[in-house]
C-alpha cells in the first residue's frame, strides 16, 4: 500500500504503474505474505531487488537500524 497519496506507486524508471496492475499485486501478496516472527536480537536480511517488504501497523516504540551492502 502506498502510504503517500500524493506520489503515485511506479517502477524504477519512475514510470507510473497502472491501478489494475496493483489490484492484481495486491492479491496475489494477500496469499503470499510471511509474517515475521520477531525476536530479541533477531535480523532479517533480504534482497531489496527481490523482496516486496513493508511492515503492518503497531503500537509502542519503534527502532531502525539499517545497513546497506553493495
Amino acid at each position: 500500500k502506498n502510504n503517500n497519496k500524493n506520489k503515485p506507486v511506479c517502477f524504477g524508471d519512475l514510470s507510473q504503474i497502472n491501478k489494475k496492475d496493483i489490484e492484481i499485486a495486491n492479491n496475489i501478496i494477500k496469499d503470499i505474505v510471511y509474517d515475521i516472527k520477531w525476536q530479541n536480537g533477531d535480523i532479517a536480511m533480504i534482497n531489496n531487488f527481490f523482496i516486496m517488504h513493508g511492515r503492518r501497523s503497531f503500537r509502542g516504540s519503534r527502532s531502525i537500524l539499517a545497513s546497506l551492502i553493495k
